[in-house]
């Protein structure tokens, strides 16, 4: 289980401040220990210099034998007296003066300047003088505890205040958090007070700009389970109106057959029951096919299918039924190979229903010719029957559902228009249809983009 944003985001944000602290607290440290030994040095070269000068004109007026040594004062005047101490000598290395505090330096008339001593496992920074024209020499010696005590009272007193802020940041953190994160909880009640059968788009109002993208994407996702929703019902509703005659028609049959008592009646019911499963297995097919084209949102544009030898294919599939009705059936084109994008299964329900609606609506004796173009615009297909055609004003309802056609002696379902018109509009294409400029009949056309080739 993933942990809660609130959580994670206190723990990312104070984790975050406290590393950034970490690293302010380091630079500072190294920052303020570098500038406490630069002053603390700049004092000790300072003391010598002015104590030098001092001792320099002491040792003038004293001859080498008389030394003075500094005894110790048993009281001191402050608590780092201890870590501070002074060493003056004469030329020839007798001390003239010396604090009680003072260690037991080496001592040496070549070394000058800085220097780092380790006494009794105490460190000692010392800076040394001589005077050239007296030989006289001092080591001013200060502890390295005195620079470490300074520098960790200067980190202490400035991140002192950021202990006690920190749990005041974690708190204004966590609250920040929490009303920042107050319209996904809004948003989450409403869509918890949502009733299932309500697939209304979840309003974008006062919703975080990062938010917007979900919303957005789940809005989609309700249009396209609404739209599915009403296409499961459809379905059903349709399934259940239209199959109810012809099942109704089969059983008035077996009625008949029951009581039938010559051998023509008898075959003559068979045939009639024979006809009524096929029209209700037609129905069943046509019904499966709008089901599953309605519940698709798209073909694969990157497939590429021939739709020449689709239609080949299918006029072959229908040669019997065209002979049964002495219907010409044809196929004009100049291309050899007649590419488009899209899925030839999907295609093949297109030109099979195309071609059924023309063998069904032409009489006998009639024809059906089928034909292929190809040119810069696209690739268009035309199905034109020698049928009896329809009026200007059917020709607006003619891809309804469940619209037969009213002349003719077809026994349609009223639902290969409506299949055909789906898989025109999955695969980008634009149909259209009108009456034959020289006789009676019908003329579809559907026109395919140009192909685009993959490579």
């Amino acid at each position: 289980m993933i942990p809660s944003i609130r959580r994670r985001l206190l723990v990312l944000l104070i984790a975050l401040n406290i590393l950034s602290l970490s690293m302010v607290f380091i630079w500072v440290y190294r920052d303020a220990t570098h500038e406490v030994e630069e002053l603390f040095d700049a004092n000790l070269a300072q003391s010598a210099r002015v104590l030098l000068g001092l001792a320099v004109q002491e040792a003038k007026e004293r001859s080498a034998q008389k030394i003075k040594i500094i005894n110790p004062i048993e009281k001191r005047g402050h608590k780092y007296e201890s870590k501070i101490a002074v060493v003056v000598r004469y030329a020839n290395g007798a001390v003239m003066l010396q604090s009680a505090s003072a260690p037991k330096l080496p001592f040496t008339t070549d070394v000058h300047g800085f220097q780092d001593y380790k006494v009794n496992d105490q460190l000692w920074r010392t800076f040394s003088l001589r005077d050239d024209e007296t030989g006289t020499s001092i080591q001013v010696a200060e502890s390295y505890a005195i620079r470490n005590e300074l520098a960790g009272d200067i980190i202490r007193d400035t991140f002192m205040p950021f202990a006690f802020f920190i749990p005041i940041l974690a708190l204004l953190v966590w609250l920040s958090i929490g009303r920042s994160l107050a319209p996904l909880k809004r948003l989450a009640r409403e869509v918890s007070r949502r009733h299932p059968d309500s697939l209304d788009p979840i309003s974008i109002e006062q919703v975080p700009q990062e938010v917007l993208p979900l919303i957005e994407s789940l809005n989609t996702l309700l249009v396209k389970l609404h739209g599915a929703l009403e296409n499961e019902r459809r379905f059903t509703g349709d399934a259940a109106h239209e199959l109810r005659t012809p099942l109704a028609a089969i059983k008035t049959q077996a009625q008949v057959l029951q009581r039938a008592d010559n051998t023509g009646v008898f075959k003559h019911t068979i045939n009639n029951i024979l006809q009524g499963v096929d029209r209700a297995t037609h129905l069943v097919e046509q019904l499966l096919t709008m089901a599953r084209m309605d519940a698709q949102e798209s073909v694969q544009d990157n497939e590429q299918t021939d739709l020449f030898a689709v239609t080949r294919s299918v006029i072959s599939d229908y040669g019997q039924m065209a002979i049964d009705k002495s219907i010409e059936i044809s196929l004009q084109t100049d291309c050899e190979s007649c590419p488009v994008q899209g899925e030839s299964n999907i295609l093949g329900i297109m030109i099979r229903n195309l071609v059924d609606n023309g063998i069904r609506y032409t009489p006998e004796r009639g024809k059906v010719i089928i034909s292929i173009e190809v040119d810069k615009n696209g690739t268009r297909l035309c199905v034109t029957d020698t049928g009896p055609g329809i009026s200007q004003e059917e020709h607006r309802h003619i891809f309804e559902r469940f619209k037969r056609l009213p002349e003719g002696t077809s026994n349609g379902t009223g639902l290969g228009l409506s299949i055909v018109l789906r898989i025109a509009e999955l695969h980008d294409a634009k149909i259209s249809l009108h009456n034959r400029d020289r006789g009676s009949g019908l003329v579809f056309c559907v026109q395919f983009p140009a192909y685009r080739d993959q490579n």
